[in-house]
This record gives structure tokens, sequence and C-alpha cells, in this order.
């Protein structure tokens, strides 16, 4: 089963990934000159001595150095970056896909 929501929530985004779903997420990322739009998959999260965040993979490279760097896999994304790049009105933009049973 697969679903596409504007109205996703942090807690609903974790608990996907916590029962092995996988998580599409709509953002806007920050590159010199403004903005560049489009998706990722979530990857996992974190939780450890630097604070707590999210794991995505970009298919366009590392957003923190403009794509210089075409390795996007396991990219490490602050909570409050995570929230600045895709958080739209109170909510996130996401594409569930979740585990057969």
């Amino acid at each position: 089963v697969d679903a596409f929501t504007t109205k996703a929530t942090e807690n609903y985004i974790f608990k996907q990934l916590d029962m092995g779903g996988g998580v599409v997420l709509s953002g806007r990322f920050p590159v010199s000159g403004g903005e560049l739009g489009h998706i990722v998959s979530l990857a996992g999260f974190y939780s450890d001595s630097r604070g707590s965040g999210w794991i995505i993979d970009d298919p366009y490279g590392a957003w923190a150095v403009d794509y210089r760097d075409p390795h996007g896999n396991d990219i490490d994304v602050s909570a409050t970056d995570f929230d600045r790049i895709f958080k739209k009105d109170g909510y996130y933009w996401a594409h569930f896909i979740e585990v057969a049973k």
C-alpha cells in the first residue's frame, strides 16, 4: 500500500520508518542563489552526541555543498535543517510506501 499526503506529521513519518516502510519527501533545498525543489528518500534517523536528526538518500548528491558532491547516500540532516527544508505550513509532503503484509 502506498499513499501521498501534504499533511504528514513527524510522528507518522517516524512510525513508518520504524515499521520498515519507505518514505519519500518533497523539499526545498538551500543552494547558492536560491533553492532547489526536489524529492529524496528518507533512510533513517539518529539521536546521539551530535543531537538528533534524519538520514536521507538524495539522488542529486550532497545539498550541503551545493551539490558539488554527487554522493547523496546517507546524508545526515539535523532536526532544524529537516524542518526548514521539508516542513510546509506545519506539515510535510510525503509519499509513504508501506511494508507488504
